[in-house]
């Protein structure tokens, strides 16, 4: 995976050069669910805003809960398949109503973003959806996945951030730089395992992780994850 990541932010360095901002490996990082929420001024609980945004009501993060779904689901590790999408495929899914290959690596907001899918998703058509499902569940914790932006959406990527492309990049090169990762990862496949040894609580104060404030392997101690709420 690393010799991947590598590969892909040297394509975008020789396209893009100066303009290309890559990620140091230790900011490389798949988010699988967003543990973020304050603390109620009435109460002191803990509330997820997203939570309370789309269901209307407040209820406190079931801390206890969310470490249990998130561990249960990775029982046995997922495996996750980067590459290997072509154009002319019929992968038999959709993600956010693009197909595979285009979403396998596109620019978002000025990030380069490279999406993988667990390999049963691949291989069932979209029919089992391992990663939406464990982000789903976690609403009986009273968190809301971030990107379920409706009760139908479905959330099923494994993205990671390689890096971003300096403001005032031209769209031109940009897009050349896509269509090069694209052509290389069509041909590249890695299947990564992501189990328990693998994911771990992170916070920090940007979504670079630049720095991260604490990265602690599952599982966390309850009263640890608590006191990073403050």
């Amino acid at each position: 995976m690393a010799s991947l990541l590598a590969s892909v932010q040297l394509a975008l360095a020789r396209r893009l050069g100066a303009a290309f901002e890559p990620y140091t490996m230790d900011q490389i990082h798949s988010t699988i669910i967003r543990l973020d929420a304050r603390r109620d001024a009435a109460t002191g609980r803990l509330v997820n805003q997203a939570y309370l945004d789309h269901t209307g009501r407040s209820r406190a993060v079931d801390v206890d809960r969310a470490l249990e779904t998130i561990m249960s689901h990775l029982v046995p590790p997922l495996l996750i398949r980067l590459g290997g999408q072509h154009p002319d495929g019929e992968p038999g899914f959709t993600s956010h109503g693009q197909r595979p290959y285009e979403r396998m690596f596109s620019s978002i907001g000025g990030a380069f973003v490279l999406m993988g899918w667990p390999l049963i998703s691949i291989e069932t058509g979209g029919k089992a959806q391992p990663l939406d499902d464990l982000r789903r569940d976690m609403n009986d914790a009273h968190v809301w996945h971030y990107y379920h932006q409706g009760a139908d959406d479905v959330e099923n990527d494994f993205h990671l951030v390689v890096g971003h492309h300096r403001p005032g990049a031209a769209a031109g090169m940009v897009g050349e730089a896509v269509r090069d990762v694209r052509n290389q990862l069509s041909e590249a496949v890695v299947d990564v395992t992501v189990g328990i040894g693998q994911v771990f609580i992170v916070a920090s104060d940007s979504p670079t992780l630049a720095p991260a404030r604490f990265a602690g392997r599952l599982p966390v101690p309850r009263d640890q994850l608590l006191s990073l709420y403050g």
